[in-house]
Protein backbone atom coordinates (compact mmCIF):
# COMPACT_ATOMS: atom_id res chain seq x y z
CA UNK A 1 0.00 0.00 0.00
CA UNK A 2 1.81 2.99 -1.11
CA UNK A 3 -0.03 5.67 0.80
CA UNK A 4 0.86 4.19 3.74
CA UNK A 5 5.00 4.49 2.72
CA UNK A 6 6.58 7.64 2.01
CA UNK A 7 8.94 6.54 -0.46
CA UNK A 8 7.55 7.87 -3.63
CA UNK A 9 5.61 11.02 -4.17
CA UNK A 10 2.28 10.89 -5.51
CA UNK A 11 2.12 15.48 -6.06
CA UNK A 12 4.05 14.66 -9.35
CA UNK A 13 1.23 12.65 -10.61
CA UNK A 14 -1.44 15.53 -9.72
CA UNK A 15 1.36 18.20 -11.16
CA UNK A 16 1.05 16.68 -14.49
CA UNK A 17 -2.33 16.01 -14.46
CA UNK A 18 -3.02 20.04 -13.32
CA UNK A 19 -0.47 21.12 -16.17
CA UNK A 20 -2.72 19.01 -18.73
CA UNK A 21 -6.07 20.71 -17.15
CA UNK A 22 -4.06 24.44 -17.11
CA UNK A 23 -3.42 23.32 -21.14
CA UNK A 24 -6.51 23.15 -21.87
CA UNK A 25 -7.93 26.35 -19.99
CA UNK A 26 -5.38 28.29 -21.17
CA UNK A 27 -6.82 27.28 -24.67
CA UNK A 28 -9.56 27.06 -24.54
CA UNK A 29 -9.71 30.90 -22.50
CA UNK A 30 -7.82 32.02 -25.48
CA UNK A 31 -9.87 31.29 -27.83
CA UNK A 32 -13.25 32.05 -25.91
CA UNK A 33 -11.47 35.33 -25.37
CA UNK A 34 -10.81 36.06 -29.19
CA UNK A 35 -14.87 35.00 -30.09
CA UNK A 36 -15.89 37.16 -27.37
CA UNK A 37 -14.36 39.87 -28.37
CA UNK A 38 -14.95 39.95 -31.82
CA UNK A 39 -18.29 39.93 -31.35
CA UNK A 40 -18.40 42.92 -29.16
CA UNK A 41 -18.48 46.79 -30.02
CA UNK A 42 -14.98 47.04 -28.83
CA UNK A 43 -13.94 44.79 -31.88
CA UNK A 44 -10.02 45.14 -32.12
CA UNK A 45 -8.48 43.66 -34.97
CA UNK A 46 -5.36 43.91 -33.03
CA UNK A 47 -6.55 41.47 -30.91
CA UNK A 48 -6.39 38.63 -33.54
CA UNK A 49 -3.39 39.37 -34.03
CA UNK A 50 -2.24 39.13 -30.64
CA UNK A 51 -4.35 36.37 -29.25
CA UNK A 52 -2.15 33.81 -30.85
CA UNK A 53 1.17 34.86 -29.48
CA UNK A 54 -0.20 35.59 -25.80
CA UNK A 55 -1.45 32.08 -25.60
CA UNK A 56 1.21 30.62 -27.28
CA UNK A 57 2.89 32.81 -24.26
CA UNK A 58 0.68 31.98 -21.41
CA UNK A 59 1.22 28.00 -22.67
CA UNK A 60 5.16 28.46 -22.41
CA UNK A 61 4.87 30.21 -18.75
CA UNK A 62 2.66 27.21 -17.73
CA UNK A 63 5.09 25.03 -18.89
CA UNK A 64 7.46 26.63 -17.05
CA UNK A 65 5.52 27.06 -13.72
CA UNK A 66 4.84 23.46 -13.96
CA UNK A 67 8.47 22.19 -14.53
CA UNK A 68 9.55 24.12 -11.53
CA UNK A 69 7.69 22.04 -9.26
CA UNK A 70 8.87 18.95 -10.80
CA UNK A 71 11.94 19.91 -10.34
CA UNK A 72 11.37 20.51 -6.55
CA UNK A 73 10.23 16.84 -6.28
CA UNK A 74 12.91 15.82 -8.30
CA UNK A 75 16.05 17.59 -6.40
CA UNK A 76 14.05 15.86 -3.02
CA UNK A 77 14.06 12.09 -4.83
CA UNK A 78 17.58 12.67 -5.44
CA UNK A 79 18.52 13.92 -2.08
CA UNK A 80 17.04 11.17 -0.35
CA UNK A 81 18.76 8.69 -2.68
CA UNK A 82 21.96 10.66 -1.48
CA UNK A 83 21.23 10.09 2.23
CA UNK A 84 20.22 6.56 1.42
CA UNK A 85 23.64 6.10 -0.35
CA UNK A 86 25.87 7.79 1.97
Amino acid sequence: MFLFRFKTFIAPIFIRIIYYIGLVAIVVGGIGGVIYQSSTVYFEPAMLIAAPFAIIFAVFLWRFMTEAWLVIFEINDRLGKLVDRG
